[in-house]
């Protein structure tokens, strides 16, 4: 099973999953981590991007055309990805790749990916946590 976990510095599990340009993607066998990548991907929203995560009331200048598709297609190869935040958008595209979106609040992607094999990650609703300044509010 391959399990991707939002991230900008390879060492602890950030969000929202719009504006990372790096996931953490876990093979795990039989209860361990077989191993581990860094895969860069192009963030769906920049920085400066503001908006609200309701239907259809996304506002950005700087918006790619196929909206949340090309982060999920470049993760399609993963069961679930792990992160501290996502909006409706980008949990439906995952949740139309056959990909669990999972939101929680654990910081450390190795414990985060080994709670969610063992059944026992606390998801939590998804506030955004920050990965470095430059975050919008919800």
């Amino acid at each position: 099973m391959k399990i991707a976990v939002s991230t900008e510095d390879g060492a602890q599990v950030c969000g929202h999953l719009g504006h990372v340009s790096k996931f953490l993607v876990y093979e795990v066998d039989n209860g361990s981590i077989v191993s581990k990548e860094i895969r860069s991907v192009t963030p769906v929203h920049s920085p400066q991007d503001h908006h609200q995560h309701g239907e259809h009331d996304h506002n950005r200048a700087n918006h790619n055309g196929d909206h949340h598709g090309g982060l999920v297609g470049s993760i399609s190869d993963v069961s679930a990805v792990i992160t501290n935040g996502a909006g409706g958008g980008m949990i439906a595209a995952l949740k139309g790749a056959g990909i669990d979106p999972v939101v929680t609040s654990e910081s450390d992607p190795d414990v985060a990916v080994m709670a969610y094999v063992a059944g026992t990650l606390a998801r939590s609703s998804g506030g955004c946590k920050g990965c470095g300044g430059g975050h919008h509010n919800h």
